[in-house]
C-alpha cells in the first residue's frame, strides 16, 4: 500500500533481484559493517519517584534480503539480548525488496525478552513490499504494530507509546499518535521527516531509524 512506489524504481528492484540471485552479496560478510550496540543513559520528565528505571532497546532497517548477512541480524539481536531490555521497539524498514525475506525475521525478534512488550512501526520498504504478511510475521514473534495508534504499558501505566505510519510512503495521522497520552510518551516512527509536523505536540522520547546511522556519504566522508 505504499505510496511514492514508481515504475523507475521497480525496473530497478527487479534488476537488482535478477543481479543479486540468491543473494550472493549477504555472503560477502567481510564487506560488511559488523552491528554494535550504543547505550544512553537520561533522565525523563514524569516518572514518579522511586519508580524502576525503563530499559528500552530499539533497532531499525534490518533490511533482511538479499544484501544483507543473516548472521549480522542475529548478532544485532544477540546484542539486544545482552541489553535485557524491558521493551523492544523496531524502527521499520525491516526486509529490502520483498516480504519473504522476513521469514528468518520471527525468531531474531522472538529471541529478545521484553517483559513490557514489542512494537513496532512500517518503514518504508515494507509498504512498498507486502505489509500483511510481514504483519503476520512480526506477529509471529510476538511484537504489536502501532500504526498511527497510542498504547499505554498496563504493567507500567505512567508510560504510553505512540506509533507513526511512515512519513514518505504511508498515511500518518499525527492525532491518532498522541491519544490518552501517559506522564511518560515514547513516540515511535521510522524516520525523523515526521518533526516538523509535531511541533507544540509533548513527548519525552522520540525513536526513529530510515537515516542508516548516517553510513550513507559521499566520496569525501560527509554523511547525507
Amino acid at each position: 500500500r505504499g505510496r511514492n512506489y514508481t515504475r523507475a524504481r521497480g525496473l530497478v528492484e527487479a534488476a537488482l533481484e535478477r543481479v543479486w540471485w540468491h543473494g550472493w552479496p549477504a555472503r560477502l560478510e567481510f564487506l560488511q559493517q559488523r552491528p554494535r550496540r550504543i547505550d544512553f543513559s537520561f533522565e525523563i520528565e514524569g516518572l514518579p519517584p522511586g519508580v524502576a528505571p525503563l530499559r528500552v532497546g530499539f533497532a531499525s532497517d534490518l533490511h533482511a534480503g538479499p544484501t544483507t548477512s543473516y548472521s549480522a541480524i542475529a548478532e544485532a539481536f544477540a546484542l539486544l539480548r545482552g541489553f535485557r531490555p524491558d521493551l523492544l521497539l523496531l524502527g521499520g524498514d525491516y526486509v529490502l525488496f520483498s516480504a519473504r525475506h522476513s521469514a528468518r525475521l520471527v525468531e531474531a525478534i522472538r529471541s529478545v525478552e521484553a517483559p513490557l512488550g514489542r512494537f513496532a512501526v512500517w518503514g518504508n520498504h515494507d509498504l512498498w513490499a507486502d505489509d500483511r504478511l510481514l504483519g503476520r510475521r512480526l506477529g509471529e514473534a510476538g511484537v504489536e504494530l502501532l500504526v498511527n495508534r497510542t498504547v499505554r504499558l498496563a504493567a507500567r501505566p505512567e508510560v504510553s507509546i505512540g506509533g507513526l505510519d511512515d512519513a514518505w510512503t504511508g498515511q500518518p495521522d499525527y492525532h491518532a499518535a498522541f491519544t490518552d497520552p501517559a506522564p511518560v510518551h515514547l513516540l515511535l516512527m521510522h524516520g525523523p521527516e515526521h518533526l516538523p509536523q509535531l511541533v507544540g505536540r509533548r513527548f519525552s522520547l522520540q525513536l526513529s531509524g530510515h537515516t542508516h546511522g548516517g553510513q550513507i556519504a559521499w566520496p569525501t566522508l560527509t554523511p547525507l
